[in-house]
């Protein structure tokens, strides 16, 4: 009871746009994430079709503000999930569309001929970026906030940094 009103329970929670599960696994949230960039390149499909025929360019564009925006939203709250490598086909899918490739091509070749970066690096470089902010943004909401202790080895922290690219925080201002 809240107020003296009756609050019911929701087992997946939606709280700004992100599905939050018991354990926080994010599953539930990447699979939405995953039905929606997979609309989303129907429409860029229709593109590739139309009469006045989409440049590459053009479906580069129209990728990265229909499917990657989608698919990165909150990313560096659950980039960590083990579950985030069930979002990648998706995206394959997206360049595959942009560049034309068909299903053989390899994903390293696919995202070098469509000129993006591939989904790993691209949500590991958003959370660095984010906690670059929280670290020397004084305006920050978690400005001066220090990391937990882990309870569980298996959990990773959305806000530690990387070993490769912590080096690079300072570049990334």
């Amino acid at each position: 009871m809240w107020n003296g009103q009756k609050l019911e329970n929701c087992k997946h929670p939606k709280y700004l746009g992100v599905t939050l599960d018991r354990s926080l696994t994010f599953k539930l949230h990447i699979q939405k994430c995953k039905a929606k960039v997979n609309m989303r390149n129907n429409i860029l499909r229709k593109l590739t079709s139309s009469q006045w025929g989409a440049n590459p360019n053009t479906l580069r564009t129209s990728a990265l503000a229909l499917c990657y925006s989608a698919a990165e939203y909150a990313c560096p709250a659950w980039s960590r999930s083990s579950h985030a490598k069930y979002l990648d086909p998706a995206l394959n899918d997206s360049c595959r569309i942009i560049t034309g490739c068909l299903k053989p091509t390899n994903t390293h070749c696919l995202y070098l001929l469509a000129g993006i970066a591939p989904p790993d690096i691209r949500r590991e470089v958003i959370s660095i970026r984010e906690r670059y902010k929280a670290m020397h943004d004084p305006s920050h909401m978690l400005h001066g906030s220090q990391a937990v202790n882990q309870r569980l080895k298996s959990r990773k922290a959305s806000f530690t940094a990387h070993p490769h690219f912590s080096g690079h925080l300072k570049k990334l201002g």
